[in-house]
């Protein structure tokens, strides 16, 4: 009679048990993975708007995506407006580099900041703004920034680029922010992909890249022209683009503007 009991007793937890593990497994499979929303954001200032037409109908197979922050707006002719309102109706930034090209904290030793908005900036981004270009993005011409500036331009954009440069190790760099922190604005910093600077070497880009994929954050690159050979200064290669894309279709990664890392 004991032995029945304690074969019933035992057939009672086996079967009680076997209900926690069949929904446990449930439960586990019905849960949304944890989205790693690593990615790249690349972006390029100045006004080379015919290489970077080319260049996206070469890497628009790719998946690729750029925020295109433009300077002297008021030299670039009618075709190539027209050129970077088609860039932005396909998921491209159009974002903003100055009106002049001045840096921003050099000028501001010499002039006040009503000078400097209405010099650098209200002229060219007005015009922007009434041609169709959805502006909320500046990038620093040269890098060259401070608090004071920032200040100023906080309340025109949401989000500011500087630069940063040298083969750091990758924790010790600057270019890497994060996607939906919640913010209205942001201050981020890119490092260059131009041939000529002393810390590009495809094989530094990977350690940049390999970090933010392991950390689940956004590496932010510049340039300014875009060409399929490298023959002079201020070229970001073909290949550093191919590379870059194919990096990010290997590790599932996602392609962000600047506009992406704000609400």
């Amino acid at each position: 009679m004991l032995n029945k009991a304690k074969e019933k007793v035992i057939k009672i937890v086996s079967f009680f048990a076997l209900a926690i593990l069949i929904l446990a497994c449930h439960s586990s499979l019905n849960q949304p993975e944890i989205e790693n929303e690593s990615g790249v954001i690349l972006t390029f200032d100045d006004n080379s708007i015919d290489s970077w037409f080319r260049a996206d109908s070469i890497f628009k197979n790719d998946g690729w995506k750029a925020t295109f922050c433009i300077a002297k707006f008021h030299e670039i002719n009618q075709a190539e407006k027209y050129k970077l309102l088609q860039l932005q109706s396909e998921g491209h930034e159009i974002a903003f580099h100055g009106t002049h090209h001045v840096r921003a904290a050099y000028y501001l030793n010499d002039h006040t900041p009503e000078e400097y908005i209405n010099y650098e900036i209200l002229p060219d981004l007005d015009s922007m703004k009434n041609f169709g270009f959805n502006i909320s993005s500046f990038a620093y011409p040269g890098g060259v920034r401070n608090e004071i500036s920032d200040s100023i331009l906080w309340n025109y954009f949401s989000v500011l680029r500087g630069t940063t440069f040298l083969a750091l190790p990758p924790q010790a760099q600057r270019c890497f922010s994060k996607i939906n922190m919640n913010k209205n604005k942001l201050l981020v910093y890119a490092i260059g992909l131009d041939s000529h600077y002393e810390h590009m070497r495809l094989s530094y880009i990977d350690t940049l890249l390999n970090y933010a994929f392991d950390n689940s954050q956004v590496v932010l690159f510049y340039g300014h022209h875009i060409e399929e050979i490298d023959t002079s200064d201020y070229i970001t290669a073909y290949a550093t683009i191919e590379h870059i894309c194919d990096f990010v279709k290997e590790k599932r990664m996602k392609f962000y503007t600047l506009k992406d890392l704000v609400k």
